[in-house]
């Protein structure tokens, strides 16, 4: 064992746009520290801005053309922590009917809302997934939004745009990472509540909805979401949230809305034991609307639960 190689300390840090933590080691005998940037396990690249779900699901090859679903759902199925890259474009959402992630496992990847999610405890997949990175450079050039979903089901043609690991289902936790990316037009309709018709089960999350695992988004724009329960643009719900470097919820003529509860920009719920951090840093949060008059608080954005919420360097709150 050599003396001048002898870590002596270590630090778990992200150096990279991977959802994968790297690692700063500083040795015995030297100054200065040296950098550990673990790679993804695999890296899908989009090849078409056209919806269409994987011919053959059941493997880790993105079948061509590789669209955006078929990406996802190869490495959902593959496991471990792998990076999606989206070139420049806009991506719509047109494959129906909507999820319903009311029932247990109500996550369908091959339709509505795309799917992030760990398929090892229903015995698919060929291991854990553990981390998922949607990559690209300009969240102005490359949009991913809910269309017209055909065909329709109850009425509801239209769906949430991201929802990552089902918050009635037991999958493990995902850490995911998005960077340089415009969600919109997604909708969190209210779901028809077969056992007490007339009545609707409210739903969150109108562009992305995440439970129980760690969420970054880096330069994004959430815009012009709609749910009808809480976090029009972004529900987080158990998992730490960091939303940083010039990302943007709302804006002036393409605000979120929640109709029937608080957070109409985001809703965070940190819970209590175990409880989750929240960070906001350099972010606009503006032109949000909770809509309802005896729920509709925290139009920016709500929280609740949590170890800590932090808001700083430069994020600005208005208008909503």
């Amino acid at each position: 064992f050599d003396v001048d190689t002898e870590p002596i300390a270590a630090v778990q840090v992200r150096l990279s746009i991977n959802a994968l933590p790297g690692m700063v080691v500083l040795n015995k005998g030297t100054i200065e520290p040296d950098a550990v940037i673990i790679t993804p396990n695999a890296t899908f690249t989009v090849t078409t801005n056209v919806d269409s779900a994987d011919p053959t699901p059941l493997n880790s090859t993105c079948d061509a053309p590789c669209s955006l679903r078929r990406a996802i759902q190869s490495s959902n199925f593959l496991g471990g922590s792998n990076a999606i890259t989206i070139p420049a474009n806009t991506y719509t959402l047109t494959i129906g009917p909507y999820d319903s992630e009311f029932n247990l496992n109500g996550a369908t990847e091959e339709s509505g809302d795309l799917d992030i999610e760990d398929l090892s405890p229903f015995g698919i997949g060929a291991g854990v997934l553990t981390g998922t990175t949607l990559n690209d450079i300009d969240p102005a050039t490359t949009i991913i939004q809910m269309g017209t979903l055909v065909p329709s089901a109850n009425g509801i043609s239209k769906d949430r745009v991201l929802d990552i690991e089902n918050p009635d289902a037991s999958s493990n936790p995902v850490t995911t990472v998005l960077n340089n990316l415009t969600f919109r037009n997604g909708v969190a309709p209210c779901d028809p509540d077969v056992a007490n018709p007339p009545q609707c089960s409210q739903r969150p999350g109108g562009g992305v909805q995440v439970s129980r695992s760690p969420l970054t988004i880096t330069n994004c724009r959430i815009l012009s979401n709609t749910a009808s329960s809480t976090g029009g643009g972004l529900h987080n719900r158990f998992g730490n949230l960091t939303i940083n470097s010039a990302s943007q919820i709302g804006a002036a003529a393409a605000g979120n809305i929640s109709q029937n509860a608080a957070g109409a920009g985001f809703f965070f719920n940190g819970g209590n034991t175990p409880s989750f951090d929240l960070i906001v840093d350099n972010t606009s949060i503006s032109s949000n609307t909770a809509q309802s008059s005896g729920f509709g608080s925290g139009g920016g954005f709500s929280g609740t639960g949590s170890n800590s919420m932090t808001v700083q360097n430069s994020t600005t709150v208005t208008s909503n």
